[in-house]
C-alpha cells in the first residue's frame, strides 16, 4: 500500500531518519514494498542520494523495473543506515570486498549490513560487529526446485525436499534457498564457496541446525539462522555470525524511504 492508504504508513507518522538504538545482541530488518519506488516525485529524491559511480550503474541500467529496484535498494540502504548515525543518507560512502560484498568505507562505524530483493521486497538488514546475510524470495514462484536442488544442496536437505508432498515442495525449496544464500551472503565470498560444502536440517519449532563439511568454514556453532514468512507468501532468511545465548533480538521495519516506517511483526517459517 502507498503511504496514507488504508494499512500502508502514514506520509508524516514518523521523522524522516528517526534515531534508532541498535544494541549488540540486536539486528533490525528494514523491508520496502517494490511498488512503493515507483512515485516520480519520490525516484527524484531517491535519487539525488546516489553518489557518482551509482548513478552512472543506475543509468546504464536498461530494464526499467531493474533501474526501479536499483534506485529503491540504494535508498533503502541510505536512508537506513541514517537511522543509526548522525549521517544524512547521501553522505555514506561504500566499498566492495574481493568478492564484490557492499561495505561501509566512510564514516568508520561498527554497522554491518546486508542488501536482498527478491519478488515483490527489498529488504536491508543490520547489525553491529557481526557478519550478516539477508535474502528474500517469492516462495510461490515457479522454479525447477528439483533440479537445482540436485545441483545445489546437500543429499540430506536433497532427499528432505524429495520427503514433502508435491505440493509443498517449491515453498521446502525456498526454506533451504533462502538460508544458503543468506549464509554464503553473510560470508561475502560469494560464488567461492560451494552451496554443497554446507547443509541445514530444518525441524519445526526447534532452531535451525546446520552442518559444514568444509573445514575451512569454522564452527557451526557460532552461527545463528532464522527463517519467516513476510507477506505475500515470500521466504526472508537471516544468518549471524554472532550466536550468544539467549537468540539476537530481531526487529522488523516496513518502509518507505524517506516518507515513513512502523513495526512490522515476523512470523516464524518452522513454526
Amino acid at each position: 500500500m502507498r503511504p496514507g492508504e488504508e494499512g500502508g504508513i502514514p506520509p508524516h507518522s514518523v521523522a524522516r531518519v528517526t534515531a534508532i538504538t541498535l544494541d549488540e545482541a540486536d539486528i533490525h530488518l528494514w523491508l520496502c514494498h517494490q511498488r512503493d519506488g515507483v512515485d516520480a516525485c519520490l525516484r527524484r529524491r531517491y535519487l539525488a542520494l546516489l553518489a557518482a559511480e551509482e548513478r552512472a550503474r543506475y543509468d546504464s541500467i536498461t530494464r526499467d523495473a531493474v533501474r526501479r529496484c536499483f534506485l529503491l535498494s540504494r535508498a533503502l540502504l541510505r536512508t537506513t543506515l541514517s537511522h543509526y548515525a548522525p549521517v544524512a543518507p547521501a553522505d555514506w560512502e561504500f566499498c566492495t570486498n574481493a568478492h564484490g560484498k557492499p561495505e561501509i568505507l566512510s564514516p568508520a562505524l561498527p554497522l554491518r549490513f546486508n542488501l536482498s530483493h527478491g519478488g515483490d521486497y527489498a529488504g536491508c538488514a543490520v547489525t553491529l560487529n557481526a557478519r550478516l546475510g539477508v535474502d528474500i524470495e517469492a516462495a510461490h514462484r515457479q522454479t525447477r526446485a528439483q533440479a537445482i536442488a540436485k545441483h545445489y544442496f546437500s543429499k540430506a536437505e536433497y532427499d528432505d525436499l524429495l520427503r514433502q508432498p508435491h505440493a509443498r515442495q517449491g515453498e521446502r525449496f525456498f526454506d533451504y534457498w533462502t538460508l544458503k544464500e543468506a549464509y554464503v551472503k553473510a560470508l561475502g565470498t560469494g560464488l567461492a564457496t560451494s552451496l554443497k560444502s554446507f547443509g541445514f536440517e530444518l525441524r519445526k519449532e526447534k532452531p535451525i541446525a546446520v552442518r559444514f563439511f568444509d573445514k575451512a568454514l569454522g564452527e557451526p556453532d557460532k552461527w545463528w539462522f532464522a527463517l519467516y514468512r513476510t507477506p505475500a507468501d515470500h521466504r526472508l532468511a537471516l544468518a549471524w555470525e554472532r550466536c550468544p545465548t539467549p537468540p539476537p533480538v530481531v526487529r522488523a521495519f516496513r518502509t518507505v524511504p524517506l516518507e515513513g516506517c512502523r513495526p512490522l511483526s515476523l512470523v516464524p517459517a518452522l513454526g
